[in-house]
């Protein structure tokens, strides 16, 4: 491994792309140049998830100041429930959460606006923060796994027999 040394506005940016707790600027740099990846999934990934994100405003972090969204300019919370349903379903029950969250925006691209490919406060894209919300509220509804192998999303059998009723 070699070290680079980058100045503060590059270090931002990096910044407003890591996902938190998951990313390194290696990995950030990886995904969002176009440069050779040697893992399918993150390439796979690439193609649904990269949107040039604002930066210039910053709240002092680095991160773009977002502003207060107007009701109906968002794809709604709710309308992530169902396709993280299916997703998991299709799949067999289960999902890696990144695999997961690719699948959902991959079946809901057509209906995801400018505003949902925002970064949040926290600098998550606001659409996979809305899919995250939905997972922790499809396990206090008792349709998911609460603590299934880190990492992996799991549907209860609840939760088999919901995404059944649903789309079987």
């Amino acid at each position: 491994m070699k070290t680079i040394r980058v100045d503060d506005e590059v270090y931002a940016w990096i910044q407003s792309r890591a996902i938190p707790l998951e990313d390194d600027a290696n990995s950030v740099l990886r995904r969002e140049l176009p440069i050779g990846n040697s893992n399918p999934l993150e390439a796979e990934e690439n193609s649904v998830l990269r949107r040039e994100l604002p930066i210039g405003n910053s709240n002092g972090k680095g991160r773009p100041t977002p502003k207060r969204i107007a009701h109906g300019e968002r794809t709604p919370q709710e309308e992530f429930r169902e396709p993280l349903l299916r997703v998991l379903y299709e799949a067999g029950g289960s999902l890696k959460r990144l695999e997961a969250i690719a699948a959902v925006g991959e079946l809901m691209k057509d209906r995801l606006n400018k505003v949902d490919w925002q970064a949040t406060k926290s600098g998550q894209v606001r659409w996979r923060n809305y899919v995250e919300f939905n997972r922790n509220t499809l396990a206090d509804e008792g349709l998911l796994k609460r603590y299934s192998t880190r990492g992996v999303w799991e549907l209860t059998a609840n939760g088999m027999k919901e995404a059944k009723r649903l789309f079987g």
